[in-house]
């Protein structure tokens, strides 16, 4: 078993139902890679779906592993540990791999045997983003997303594998930075994924402004990278969600006035509600971010 690829989900049943296909049908040796599936605690039909293709398909790589509600960084980690592969290979489950992808990874770990890990492109459908959709398109930023990397399961292990603490953002760029100390970890363009814009809702945008928190635990984690990288975590936050950024969203947005009123209305309203909803927690953020600090100083002498 050479490649393990770990899908941590979550009352996604539909959206694994549309994507497994693109992993079982990789340009791939079945007999060298396994698909784990990690259920972190739905109530949905995703027991019933990942079943349902491994009787259809015959594939006894085809695994599933279920946990009770915890995130995806300790999903992760449960895939982590029941891995046979060499290298573990990180997807979600609205995302859909190139038929090489699999092919790629092995290439860039063939390549160079001492890394790290590899990041890919990442992609999306332009013609079906809307504002009140979400995707991920980059090539590469400050880290690799988890919905397109690769690493090597004896260095994950060597590191711990993700930090729980991360309860829903930047458990990717934590456990990128801390690989990336140990050692490289490179970049392939052909190693492509396919992440689908997601429909989502007002209430999930909205609650998502709580996981900013995250920038402030990752600066205070590797202070040194995350200044390199992203400079001040308020700045980061204002970043994301400031008046500024808050603007310059409504003048992409003004298109969908002709397009759909509606769907201009409703970004509008999350637009002005995030940033409201920003300025009730930041005291929160900035009370814990200090009381962490104040704890992890080292204390001084007589």
């Amino acid at each position: 078993m050479e490649i393990s690829v770990i899908i941590p989900t979550y009352n996604r049943a539909k959206f694994l139902k549309k994507n497994l296909p693109s992993l079982i049908n990789q340009r791939y040796p079945k007999t060298k890679f396994e698909i784990l599936i990690c259920d972190d605690g739905s109530n949905d039909q995703t027991k019933a779906v990942v079943e349902k293709f491994a009787a259809k398909t015959h594939l006894p790589c085809l695994r599933y592993l279920s946990q009770t509600n915890q995130g995806p960084a300790v999903a992760r980690n449960l895939g982590i540990k029941q891995a046979k592969g060499k290298i573990i290979a990180f997807t979600d489950d609205d995302c859909r791999p190139d038929h090489n992808w699999l092919a790629q990874i092995e290439k860039s770990f063939q390549e160079n045997p001492t890394i790290a890990g590899v990041g890919g492109v990442t992609y999306t459908e332009k013609n079906k983003i809307t504002p009140l959709t979400y995707q991920v398109e980059n090539d590469y930023e400050d880290c690799f997303p988890t919905c397109n990397v690769a690493y090597s399961k004896k260095i994950l292990n060597k590191v711990g594998g993700f930090d729980k603490i991360f309860a829903r953002v930047n458990e990717d760029a934590d456990i990128s930075w801390r690989l990336g100390r140990i050692n490289q970890i490179t970049h392939n363009p052909k190693m492509r994924v396919l992440h689908l814009p997601r429909q989502t809702t007002f209430f999930k945008e909205l609650q998502a402004i709580r996981y900013l928190e995250s920038e402030f635990i990752l600066d205070e984690k590797m202070t040194a990278i995350y200044r390199q990288k992203r400079g001040n975590p308020y700045r980061q936050v204002l970043y994301w969600y400031g008046l500024r950024s808050g603007i310059k969203k409504i003048i992409n947005d003004l298109p969908w006035i002709f397009k759909n009123p509606l769907i201009f209305l409703q970004s509008l309203a999350l637009i002005v509600c995030q940033r409201l909803y920003l300025i009730i927690l930041m005291p929160g953020f900035i009370a814990r971010h200090k009381q962490r600090s104040n704890h992890h100083k080292p204390k001084l002498s007589n």
